[in-house]
């Protein structure tokens, strides 16, 4: 969770935590695509604001989900940030995004395989 701004300092109250799953499709298969998601793991954890990060793939048809945490004023803003943090990653590990406009329509439509609810997260 955020840490609260105070109401009579002028701030905003609070940035609550989110869970979001972003589901896209790679050309890549198999072991490319293996290869590839452990350097875009590296890239997802060095992204400033990621609480928490994990990837999942079917290596055979090449979909890959990424599941993330961040603090976000509400679930629209989540899922930007959580979009322009999961395509920075999969640039800085050497990937790229051709077709991501037509990905963030999708959403905006309706028509994508994206989740994103709120989140408490609990301390070990």
């Amino acid at each position: 969770m955020a840490e609260e701004i105070r109401m009579l300092e002028g701030g905003r109250l609070m940035a609550r935590s989110y869970y979001v799953e972003v589901t896209c499709a790679s050309s890549a298969v198999a072991m490319d695509l293996e290869n590839h998601l452990d350097a875009v793991m590296d890239a997802l954890q060095s992204e400033p604001g990621i609480e928490d990060a994990d990837i999942g793939a079917n290596l055979t048809n090449g979909t890959v989900e990424f599941c993330l945490h961040l603090d976000a004023e509400d679930s629209s803003d989540a899922l930007r940030k959580a979009h322009v943090l999961v395509r920075s990653a999969l640039h800085a590990a050497g990937g790229a995004t051709p077709g991501w406009e037509q990905m963030i329509q999708a959403i905006r439509d309706d028509e994508a395989a994206t989740t994103v609810r709120p989140s408490e997260l609990l301390p070990c």
